[in-house]
């Protein structure tokens, strides 16, 4: 027995007619607005309250990708194919102009949205603790009884604390960061913005 379609009652295999069906679904949805939200000292984006490490791409691709992680497309469009044409219409403004073609229930479709795109600088919380002078740990090295650190070894000392930082920080430690290093009486002070940070560098200074 043929199925008929409830809502124009012409003959169907299941459910809606295949026009209905087009005509009633929600194939694409885009944000009234998009924020890409970027520190204005070193470049880190903020995904989800998460600061991440800066990369390569431009403002305008950050923009550009943005903009195709904020559109949502029917689970049912298949083989979607999208172009975007992104425009900048003001200091921090851009606007995503996008095609979406693909196919429903055996139907071409062709839909167009924009997005408009707002790039949002600010400090991340690494930049915003560095310019407050902010350290939960400090490490301390000294040399002996019989006589204090050259020169030298001061330097060296320097050297393997900004390694061991800069490693730390690629590493996903948003504070491993060094925020002095002080030549002191009989050697060197090293203020770090991360407690784990002081942890191993204490360790490898002993080691």
């Amino acid at each position: 027995m043929q199925a008929i379609c409830h809502r124009c009652g012409l003959p169907t295999v299941e459910g809606l007619c295949p026009q209905c069906a087009l005509e009633k679904a929600t194939l694409v949805s885009c944000p009234d607005q998009v924020e890409v939200v970027i520190c204005s000292v070193c470049g880190s984006r903020q995904v989800k309250s998460r600061w991440q490490l800066p990369d390569s791409r431009s403002v305008e691709e950050l923009a550009h990708q943005a903009a195709i992680d904020a559109l949502c497309l029917h689970k049912e469009l298949a083989e979607p194919q999208i172009e975007l044409d992104l425009r900048k219409v003001g200091a921090t403004r851009y606007l995503a102009k996008i095609n979406i073609e693909g196919i429903f229930r055996g139907q071409s479709i062709s839909e167009q949205c924009e997005i408009p795109v707002r790039i949002k600088l600010m400090a991340c919380d690494r930049c915003s603790r560095m310019a407050g002078k902010y350290f939960q740990s400090t490490v301390q090295l000294r040399g002996n009884a019989v006589r204090s650190m050259t020169e030298w070894e001061i330097e060296e000392c320097k050297k393997t604390a900004q390694d061991m930082a800069d490693s730390g920080y690629h590493g996903g430690d948003h504070l491993s960061f060094i925020q002095e290093m002080k030549v002191v009486k009989g050697g060197l002070d090293i203020i770090l913005g991360s407690t784990q940070l002081g942890r191993r560098m204490a360790r490898a200074f002993v080691e």
